[in-house]
Order: structure tokens, then C-alpha cells, then sequence
């Protein structure tokens, strides 16, 4: 199960963190999509139960993206704005 699942600063200008913990062992991918759906960003993590992903999207266009996290078992949403 996901203990922590957050993403901060929260907006942000491109460059944030994703924290992700975890109350076992597992793999886990994370993806962020724009708000057409388009994917910006893929990443395929394992063998920890915590992660501490930087992003540094500096090009992205003002709006709400979408950072998804899969586990083994759960699929996990959250929407982040981009500033200037």
C-alpha cells in the first residue's frame, strides 16, 4: 500500500519532487500527462519502499498536468499546476 504519494511545490514552475512511500518493497512507475492527455514524462522505478524523484520540466507551458503512479496493486492520481 502507498503510505505518502505527494508532489510539492504545488504550483510549481516545472521543477518539483514526487515523493512516493511505500509499505513494502516494490517497483513503481510514474507518469505525467498534460491536459490533453499528451505524455510528457515516464519513469520506471524498483526495489525501494520510498522514492524521492526530481522533475526539472523546465519547457512546460502554463496549466494542470496530471502525475499518475503506478504500484504492483494501485493506480494513484495527482493534478499539479504549472506557473510562470
Amino acid at each position: 500500500h502507498v503510505l505518502d504519494f505527494s508532489l510539492y511545490p504545488n504550483p510549481n514552475q516545472g521543477v518539483f519532487d514526487v515523493r512516493v512511500q511505500l509499505d513494502e518493497l516494490q517497483g513503481i512507475k510514474l507518469w505525467i500527462f498534460d491536459d490533453d492527455g499528451t505524455l510528457i514524462e515516464s519513469r520506471d522505478r524498483d526495489g525501494a519502499n520510498f522514492y524521492l524523484e526530481e522533475f526539472v520540466l523546465a519547457n512546460l507551458q502554463t496549466g494542470v498536468y496530471t502525475l499518475v503512479l503506478q504500484t504492483n496493486v494501485q493506480w494513484y492520481y495527482l493534478s499539479f499546476v504549472v506557473s510562470e
